[in-house]
């Protein structure tokens, strides 16, 4: 969670300060940016690790089944 926190800061940060796109950019504006932003971010990073973890558990449960499967032929 601290890391996802982390990476977003970074990327909103700097694509608030450093870009074109905000013509006139103020700390209460990066915020509302940030704070607006945080939540989707978020739900994507946790969607992302949950795909992860259930590829993870597939492939430890179908590893006996594919080895056994091997040595009984």
């Amino acid at each position: 969670m601290v890391s996802v926190l982390a990476c977003h800061l970074l990327a909103q940060a700097s694509f608030y300060w450093i870009s074109d796109s905000v013509t006139e950019p103020t700390l209460a504006g990066w915020w509302k940016n940030y704070t607006d932003w945080l939540a989707p971010y978020l739900v994507t990073a946790a969607n992302y690790v949950g795909i992860a973890a259930a590829l993870q558990l597939a492939a430890e449960r179908a590893a006996p089944l594919l080895r056994s499967g091997r040595t009984a032929r």
